[in-house]
């Protein structure tokens, strides 16, 4: 990643502002954190709740930009990207519903890319885990708890008002990697970018707890939600939903009616 050393001189004056006014980031359950570390330092940002992404309604239709942390990642690990993976993660808490519909011990948590294929965002390209018992799932949430433990409890030094991110050198996101999920290791390499494109990408799953009720889900494996990507050039992540039905089925009308006046144009042509 190559970022733009004067947009950190002056974010990182205004910042320096801020951390006088502010200590903290307010968090509850259902909210993502995004976590971005080098084994040492970790940057974890509070991205908004999971309504945002995945509400109970159904997928949101569309794609749109999370944040810009290009200051915040060359604040913390300078402009070079070597060694940086990241990951999302959240939880819908363990002792009661979530408000957004989800069973309780539901975990929120991204599945890094198939790089080696081609893929479209929004379109699943990594693998589900598997959904485990209630124990595994509240266990990975008490370590996301500590998550947004360490999000509210950051000093004034440590928080990034503007971006809602805080900086830590405890190895809090380091430690957490696994969260107690098979395979959850948030080994996605800012610099191993998606096939033929500038970004790295990470497919979002809800992971509900065997016998827990509440959950569409049907199969084994946790649902995907939608897809997160991160831009290696202007640190600005972004988050794909999973097109709904009626999307595809307007763009097959609007085909098909292209295809028809394209047919009528050249009977038209054909009789003159």
């Amino acid at each position: 990643m190559k970022y733009s050393i004067k947009l950190i001189a002056v974010v990182a004056a205004f910042s320096a502002a801020a951390f006088t006014a502010r200590a903290g980031i307010a968090t509850t359950t259902s909210q993502l954190v995004l976590g971005v570390t080098d084994g040492t330092t970790n940057v974890l940002v509070n991205i908004g709740s999971i309504n945002n992404y995945a509400p109970a309604g159904g997928p949101v239709a569309t794609s749109f930009a999370v944040g810009n942390y290009s200051s915040v990642l060359n604040a913390a690990f300078g402009t070079t990207s070597t060694g940086l993976s990241w990951g999302i993660i959240g939880n819908a808490g363990i002792a009661a519903a979530a408000t957004n519909g989800d069973a309780k011990g539901t975990a929120w948590i991204t599945s890094a890319w198939d790089n080696s294929v081609a893929g479209s965002l929004g379109v699943q390209n990594s693998v589900a885990y598997d959904r485990g018992a209630v124990s595994t799932l509240n266990s990975t949430n008490v370590s996301v708890n500590g998550l947004y433990q360490a999000l509210s409890g950051a000093t004034a030094a440590q928080t990034t008002a503007a971006s809602n991110a805080v900086t830590l050198t405890n190895n809090i996101w380091d430690n957490s990697v696994a969260f107690n999920l098979d395979g959850a290791l948030f080994d996605n390499q800012i610099t191993r970018l998606a096939l033929g494109q500038n970004y790295s990408a990470a497919d979002l799953y809800s992971n509900v707890p065997n016998g827990v009720a509440g959950s569409a889900e049907g199969s084994a494996d946790s649902k995907f939600d939608g897809t997160f990507s991160l831009n290696a050039t202007t640190g600005v992540l972004t988050f794909t939903a999973i097109p709904e039905p009626s999307m595809y089925a307007a763009i097959l009308a609007i085909a098909t009616l292209g295809f028809a006046a394209i047919r009528r144009r050249k009977q038209v042509q054909l009789l003159a």
